[in-house]
């Protein structure tokens, strides 16, 4: 990597972590486990007391949050890639 890479790297992790502490607590727990943590989603469910099915729900939930504080914060236009 040269330093560009890496400034960049640096400022979308620090991003990240900006806009994960806005969310609410148990989208950013969620979050925070699946993609940083690289739990197991077993443990994760029994954790939130939910099953497989919901814990995608709650997952697409939190995403979708992430994406609007992201576009929200960055100025850009929001765009429907569903």
């Amino acid at each position: 990597m040269n330093l560009l890479d890496v400034l960049t790297a640096k400022e979308t992790v620090k991003k990240v972590r900006e806009i994960l502490d806005e969310m609410p607590e148990r989208d950013r727990r969620l979050l925070r486990e699946i993609f940083l943590e690289d739990r197991d989603k077993d443990q994760i469910c029994h954790d939130f007391g939910v099953d497989r099915e919901y814990l995608r729900v709650l997952l697409h939930r939190a995403k979708q949050s992430f994406k609007a504080l992201y576009l929200r914060n960055n100025d850009a236009p929001e765009f429907n890639t569903a």
